[in-house]
């Protein structure tokens, strides 16, 4: 398989009012929908019963019997789809992926990284690349664990800019222009 090539965006966070966490994708799309639901419904009370003030954003394609449908909470902001989600990526603390279903390599995963937004999934959400848990990302499977886990990388800017570093490493490693070029170099001979 040729490599994903993902280029890095240099920019700097931006401290927000209240903490922030991040979800991208169309909520139109099945495993989306599935997993912003059981988001709301399983975790994020969870997470606001320590953390108040929090805040989840999800940005994305969402019509009103979705919206509608989605279990209700205060501080949760439906953006609709997006030309740019430079300020989104740019004020989050958290960006999650509690996927219960799909499959595949997860683009979602690499753009996070990309953009130097420290990610907590299940180990769905990550599947198909090679990020380990606590390295490069957190990993947790239920709603306990995802909100125990949420509510630490909320509170640790240590532990946040540990996997963004890790993160970074982990692109540059698998993901950059060069792995691109040397798999495409490889590929070349095996065929000649």
């Amino acid at each position: 398989t040729q490599t994903l090539v993902y280029k890095i965006l240099n920019y700097k966070k931006t401290t927000s009012i209240n903490p922030q966490i991040l979800f991208i994708g169309m909520i139109t799309w099945p495993p989306n929908e599935s997993s912003v639901e059981w988001f709301l419904k399983e975790i994020f009370s969870l997470i606001q019963k320590k953390i108040p003030n929090v805040e989840f954003h999800i940005v994305g394609k969402v019509n009103k019997e979705l919206l509608d449908k989605m279990p209700k909470h205060t501080n949760v902001i439906f953006h609709k789809q997006q030309v740019s989600l430079r300020k989104f990526f740019k004020s989050n603390q958290v960006f999650v992926l509690p996927f219960k279903m799909g499959g595949g390599v997860r683009i979602k995963a690499l753009t996070a990284l990309a953009n130097s937004s420290p990610i907590i999934s299940t180990s769905l959400g990550v599947e198909g690349i090679k990020i380990k848990h606590n390295k490069e990302c957190l990993i947790a499977n239920t709603p306990h664990a995802f909100a125990k886990e949420s509510k630490k990388l909320l509170r640790s800017k240590k532990l946040r800019n540990k996997l963004i570093s890790n993160g970074l490493k982990y692109l540059e490693k698998h993901h950059s222009e060069n792995q691109n070029n040397k798999f495409l170099k490889e590929y070349d001979q095996v065929i000649s």
